[in-house]
C-alpha cells in the first residue's frame, strides 16, 4: 500500500545540515525529521486513548508535576512500535519500521539569507520574526520557503493499520513545523495533494486514528483524575474543560509567531510590552510549547 502526499514550504524552514546556518540542498525536508514528528504524534495519539481507558496514570516527582511510569511509557512504545508498526527497540520484541518513508524534491525551494536586525521574506512581503532575529545574531542563517515536494509512504500491512499510520503522518504534517522553531510557526508545510489517502478534514482524521487505537487498547479501569502525565491527544474533560482541541487561526504568520515573546503578548493582550504577561501570571504559558 502507498500514499503520497504532495507538500510546498509554507513558512521559513531552518534545517540545517554540517553547518548549522547553512540548507542541505540535497535534503530541505530530512526524512528522519518527518519520522522523529510522526513518532511523537503516534505517541500523543495512543497516550490520549490509553488515558481515556483508564491505563495511563503518571507518577509526581523528578522535578515534574507528572510523569508516566516505566510501564506507561513502555506501553506506548510497543502500541506505536509493534501495533502501528513504525518500528520498536524492546530487547526481546524489536522489529523496523514497517512503514518506508521517501521525500523527493519535485521543484527546489527558494532560499534567502536572514541577517541581524533584517526583515524575512514570506509570501512576497518583508516581515520581522523574533526567532529568525535570535538565530542570526552570531551571523547569517539560510532558510528556505516554496518548492515543491513529493513525501511517498509504502506500507506492507492491514488496511486498518496503514489508515491509522498515514492518517497520523497528515495530522503531523498538518498542525506542525519541521526544523528551527518549528513550534513558533516556522517551518509549517502546505499539503496540496493527496494521493491513496482519504484527505478529509483534519478532525475526521484524528477522530479515525482514534477509533482504530480504541479496538486495539483494552480498558483498565477508572480514568485518573489528573491531566494526562505527557502530551496526550484526548476526547476526555478535566473539571469540565476540554483536555485538547484543534483550532483554525488566520493571522498573518508574525503576528502568530511573535506572540510567543513575552513582549508582544503583552502589546496585544493589554496594549503595552512593559506590562505583565497574563498567561505566566495564571501560568498557563506552557501552552505555548506545544505541540
Amino acid at each position: 500500500m502507498n500514499a503520497i502526499f504532495r507538500a510546498t514550504i509554507a513558512s521559513p524552514l531552518l534545517a540545517g545540515s554540517y553547518d548549522p546556518a547553512q540548507l542541505d540542498k540535497r535534503f530541505y525536508i530530512r526524512p528522519a525529521s518527518l519520522k522523529g514528528l510522526w513518532r511523537w504524534w503516534a505517541r500523543a495519539f495512543v497516550a490520549g486513548v490509553l488515558y481515556e481507558r483508564g491505563c495511563l496514570h503518571g507518577v509526581e516527582g523528578g522535578g515534574s508535576v507528572l510523569k508516566p511510569t516505566p510501564d506507561e511509557a513502555g506501553a506506548i512504545s510497543r502500541i506505536v512500535g509493534i501495533e502501528l508498526g513504525l518500528g520498536y527497540a524492546g530487547e526481546k520484541e524489536a522489529m523496523s519500521s514497517r512503514f518506508r518513508l521517501n521525500v523527493r524534491v519535485i521543484r527546489p525551494p527558494n532560499s534567502w539569507y536572514a541577517g541581524r536586525g533584517h526583515s524575512v521574506r514570506v509570501d512576497n512581503r518583508y516581515v520581522n520574526l523574533q526567532r529568525m532575529n535570535l538565530l542570526s545574531l552570531s551571523g547569517r542563517v539560510e532558510y528556505a520557503v516554496g518548492g515543491d515536494f513529493e513525501i511517498s509512504v509504502d506500507y506492507s500491512g492491514t488496511r486498518e493499520v496503514f489508515n491509522a499510520g498515514v492518517g497520523i503522518l497528515a495530522t503531523a504534517l498538518t498542525l506542525s513545523g519541521i526544523g528551527k522553531g518549528s513550534r513558533k510557526g516556522l517551518g509549517s508545510l502546505d499539503i496540496t495533494k493527496v494521493a491513496g489517502f482519504d484527505a478529509r478534514q483534519i478532525r475526521e482524521i484524528i477522530e479515525s486514528v482514534r477509533q482504530a487505537l480504541a479496538r486495539i487498547v483494552r480498558n483498565c479501569g477508572n480514568r485518573s483524575p489528573r491531566p494526562p502525565p505527557l502530551p496526550a491527544l484526548t476526547n476526555a474533560q478535566l473539571n469540565g474543560a476540554p483536555l485538547a482541541e484543534v483550532y483554525s487561526v488566520s493571522l498573518p504568520l508574525d503576528h502568530l509567531h511573535n506572540f510567543f515573546l513575552r513582549s508582544q503578548r503583552s502589546k496585544v493582550t493589554q496594549g503595552n510590552y512593559a506590562a505583565d504577561d497574563l498567561l505566566r501570571e495564571r501560568l498557563e504559558a506552557w501552552v505555548l510549547g506545544l505541540p
